[in-house]
């Protein structure tokens, strides 16, 4: 299958090398080009079908070929490593299914010895790339974010909107972090006593 054919679903010859570590990007898979070709070739060869009697076969085949490409292109989305092996473990077991409709194809007599030798060492071949990413991706951690930086990355937002808090109330920074002291009273001044009132003088009698 030649790279031209692939130009418009972002192909090309970057498609060569396998990167395990971006596995987000189907496109970078070798296997995933693998198994485009494979299920291409499938396709062209069940055309060639006798036209009745083996309708269930033609489309068993076929979704078994294309299950291979969905499942690459479906795990690249997983969210952890393990996650993405265990599409991968889905993928294997769809080129088996494969490999073994292709054989009763085979026995069958409508599918050429020839055609059926050169698609089984296709499956055969993309299982083994599937295995091997497999392995790989088993064998890589995940990543996760340092807390450290989360958590400075909290206190910092939170210092952020303080402020902008603070800056709305048109008041200083610290008198949201810090709550108002309570007033001191002042001295207690008692107003001076009155001088007692004289008692007027008794009238004689």
């Amino acid at each position: 299958m030649k790279w031209y054919s692939l130009r418009r679903f972002g192909g090309g010859p970057a498609m060569h090398r396998a990167h395990v570590r971006a596995v987000q990007d189907h496109r970078r898979l070798r296997v995933w080009k693998k198994a485009v070709g494979l299920a291409v070739s499938v396709r062209g060869v069940v055309a060639r079908y006798p036209v009745r009697g083996y309708s269930e076969l033609k489309a068993q085949t076929v979704s078994a070929a294309e299950s291979i490409i969905f499942t690459i292109v479906e795990g690249c989305g997983a969210s952890s490593q393990r996650e993405f092996a265990r599409f991968l473990e889905m993928a294997i077991k769809s080129s088996k299914d494969l490999e073994g409709q292709l054989e009763l194809a085979a026995v069958y007599e409508i599918l050429p010895a020839r055609r059926w030798e050169a698609l089984t060492t296709e499956t055969v071949d993309t299982r083994r790339m599937l295995v091997g990413l497999r392995k790989k991706v088993l064998a890589t951690p995940d990543r996760h974010p340092d807390p450290s930086r989360s958590i400075s990355h909290a206190q910092q937002t939170t210092a952020n909107s303080q402020t902008a808090i603070a800056r709305r109330s048109n008041l200083p920074s610290r008198a949201v972090d810090q709550p108002t002291p309570p007033s001191t009273p002042s001295p207690d001044r008692s107003p001076s006593r009155a001088a007692p009132a004289s008692t007027p003088p008794t009238p004689p009698q």
